[in-house]
């Protein structure tokens, strides 16, 4: 028996979700700016979890944990360095935090040691060496504000597919 296909949609409709899905993703990271916050964040979550994980709702947790361990271990020089005031020290305590978190994804054992996590801390520590403290409160607030965003929209799908 052959696999019955779902039926391609319209192309009239696929544009025309295609244009409000960017006239809001456009309006969000225009409205972050505004705001001061930056994008990057929103950006990062949008493309892993609409791409990589299909938007499943089971990886919605595991995602929204590794990237926030992701930013938190690509701040953390910044902000280990900010604490203490010693670069060294800094950069010493940086490397264990690598060596724990590479030990984790070899183990495999911890689920959020995800590719975001991976993705978020590889871009913070190799395009802009020590990545400023002061970025880190407000990446946060942004990665929060787009966690919330998914984690409504994957609860909706969710009620409207029990309709």
């Amino acid at each position: 028996m052959a696999e019955q296909q779902a039926p391609k949609p319209n192309i009239v409709k696929s544009f025309l979700i295609a244009v409000v899905a960017l006239v809001v993703i456009v309006s969000i990271i225009l409205g972050l700016g505004l705001v001061n916050l930056p994008a990057w964040p929103f950006v990062f979550f949008l493309f892993y979890f609409t791409t990589v994980v299909g938007m499943a709702k089971e990886k919605l947790v595991v995602t929204a944990v590794g990237g926030f361990v992701g930013i938190t271990v690509g701040f953390s020089q910044g902000l280990i360095n900010l604490l203490t005031g010693d670069e060294t020290i800094s950069m010493v305590i940086f490397l264990a935090i690598i060596v724990v978190l590479v030990t984790a994804v070899i183990d495999g054992r911890l689920k959020v040691i995800d590719p975001l996590c991976l993705m978020m801390l590889t871009c913070l520590t190799s395009f802009t060496g020590i990545t400023p403290p002061e970025q880190y409160l407000g990446s946060l607030v942004t990665y929060a504000i787009v966690v919330a965003i998914f984690s409504a929209v994957v609860f909706l799908q969710g009620r409207k597919k029990k309709e």
